[in-house]
C-alpha cells in the first residue's frame, strides 16, 4: 500500500521549488524526502537539518507549523555549495516515528513487503529472537552524511548492495528478487538430512516465515552432509542453544547472538561427546551418534561386547577395527574401518559388509583357521547385531575342539 497524507501536493511542491533554486545555484540538489508522515498528535512529518517539516495537526499549531516550515524550506533552498546536509536517514526512506532508516517506507512511499522497496527490509534489521541482529551494512554501503565521499553512489537513483563481514559475498537478482550464495541464509552450508529440505534462496518480497522456518530454511535439523546425525543439538552447541524439540521444530536458545553470527561456536567436546557414556568416559556406543541404543541398532551392536574385559581371550582395542582419533573433529558421516595387525593376523583380510551387518575373513573370529571337525560347526563370519552368544560359543565359533583340518 502507499502512504497518503493531506497536504502532501502543497508541501512537495514546495519541496521541489526548493530543490530547484538549489539545483540553479550550483549546490546539489537535496535528496526528495519520503512520505509525510502524519504523526497523528504531533507535527513531525520529516526531518531536515534537524528541524522538522510538518503538516499541522490543529489549527492551534498552524501558525508554529507554518513559520517553522518556511524556515526549514528556505534553509534547503539556500545552503551553501560547501555545505553538509543533516537530515536524518528517515528522511527519504524510513520511518521518523520508528526513528528508523529501514523501510517501510520506500522511497515510493510503500510500506507493503510484496514492493521490492520495502521487501524483507524490517524482518532483516528488526532485533531477533533466534539470530545476532543483522545491520544495514551487510547488505548497503552506508553513508555518514549526506553527502558522503564516502559513499559516493549514495541516492544515485540505483540500489547498491556491497556485502558485510557476515554476508561475506552472494548474489541479488534484481528480476526473480532472490538473494542467493550468502552465509545468512545457509550459502556455506551442507544441504538438508535425507527426507528434509533447505531454502538457501529466499525471495525478497515473500515474507510470511518460510525463510526463517527452524530446521527447514537454512539447514536441517540436524544439518546434512558431514554433520553427525543426532539432532540433540546442545551436546555441541550448548553455548548457542538450550533445547531443541524435534516434534514441534522449536528451539530454546541459551544465547541466540551466537547464532547466525559468522563462526560455528561448538563446546568443548570428548569422545563421549557423540557416542558413548559421558557418565563413565566410555566412547563406545551405547549411543550410537543419532541416540541409538539396541544392540540390533547398526550404531550399537557389538560394541559393547567386544571392549568389554573378557575371561577368555584378549581384551579387544577400539584401534582393532577403527583408526582412533586424536581430535573430535573427524566426523565425515562415515563409519571408517581401519584393522589393526591383530585383526589382519595370518594374512587375513577383514570385510565388513554394512547391507548384511556382518564381518568377514578376520582373524578375530576364525577367519585364518581350519574348518570344523567331522560333525562339528563354525561360525567364522558373526553379524554384528546378533549378540546373544551364538558367535562366542566355545568349541562352535572360531573353531571346534578340536580343530578340523
Amino acid at each position: 500500500m502507499r502512504h497518503t497524507t493531506c497536504g502532501i501536493s502543497m508541501l512537495s511542491a514546495i519541496l521541489v521549488a526548493a530543490a530547484a533554486l538549489a539545483g540553479c545555484s550550483g549546490t546539489p540538489a537535496h535528496p526528495s524526502p519520503g512520505p509525510v508522515q502524519d504523526a497523528g498528535t504531533q507535527d513531525v512529518v520529516a526531518t531536515l537539518d534537524g528541524a522538522d517539516v510538518g503538516v499541522a495537526d490543529s489549527a492551534e499549531d498552524a501558525a508554529v507549523d507554518s513559520a517553522q516550515d518556511s524556515a526549514d524550506l528556505a534553509d534547503v533552498a539556500g545552503d551553501a555549495p560547501t555545505s553538509t546536509w543533516s537530515a536524518k536517514c528517515f528522511v527519504c526512506h524510513g520511518d521518523a516515528k520508528r526513528n528508523d532508516p529501514a523501510p517501510p517506507f520506500d522511497l515510493n512511499g510503500d510500506s507493503d513487503t510484496t514492493f521490492p522497496g520495502v521487501g524483507a527490509h524490517s524482518a532483516h534489521v528488526t532485533p531477533s529472537t533466534w539470530h545476532a541482529t543483522v545491520a544495514c551494512t551487510e547488505c548497503h554501503p552506508v553513508p555518514a552524511k549526506y553527502p558522503d565521499p564516502g559513499t559516493p553512489t549514495h541516492e544515485n537513483g540505483t540500489t547498491d548492495l556491497v556485502w558485510g563481514p557476515l554476508a561475506k559475498s552472494g548474489t541479488f537478482d534484481f528480476k526473480a528478487l532472490t538473494c542467493s550464495n550468502v552465509y545468512c541464509h545457509g550459502g556455506s552450508l551442507d544441504g538438508p538430512k535425507a527426507g528434509g529440505t533447505v531454502l538457501h534462496t529466499p525471495m525478497w518480497t515473500k515474507v510470511d516465515g518460510t525463510f526463517n522456518a527452524c530446521g527447514a530454511s537454512c539447514h536441517t535439523n540436524p544439518p546434512g552432509g558431514k554433520h553427525p546425525q543426532n539432532n540433540a543439538c546442545p551436546t555441541c552447541h550448548g553455548a548457542v542453544i538450550a533445547s531443541w524439540d524435534a516434534s514441534s521444530n522449536t528451539a530454546t536458545w541459551k544465547d541466540k547472538t551466537l547464532h547466525v553470527n559468522g563462526k560455528v561456536d561448538v563446546v568443548a567436546l570428548d569422545c563421549t561427546s557423540c557416542h558413548g557414556d559421558p557418565a563413565t568416559a566410555n566412547p563406545a556406543p551405547p549411543l550410537g551418534t543419532k541416540g541409538e541404543t539396541l544392540t540390533t541398532q547398526l550404531a550399537v551392536g557389538a560394541h559393547s561386547k567386544h571392549l568389554t574385559a573378557a575371561t577368555w581371550h584378549r581384551d579387544v582395542q577400539c584401534s582393532d577395527c577403527h583408526a582412533v582419533p586424536t581430535s573430535t573433529t573427524h566426523s565425515n558421516g562415515i563409519v571408517d574401518f581401519v584393522w589393526s595387525s591383530v585383526a589382519t593376523a595370518g594374512n587375513s583380510s577383514p570385510v565388513f559388509d554394512v547391507s548384511t551387518a556382518s564381518c568377514a575373513a578376520a582373524y578375530c573370529h576364525g577367519g585364518t583357521l581350519d574348518g570344523p571337525k567331522a560333525g562339528g560347526t563354525v561360525l567364522h563370519t558373526p553379524i554384528w547385531t546378533k549378540v546373544d552368544g551364538t558367535f562366542n560359543a566355545c568349541g562352535a565359533s572360531c573353531h571346534t575342539n578340536p580343530p578340523g583340518g
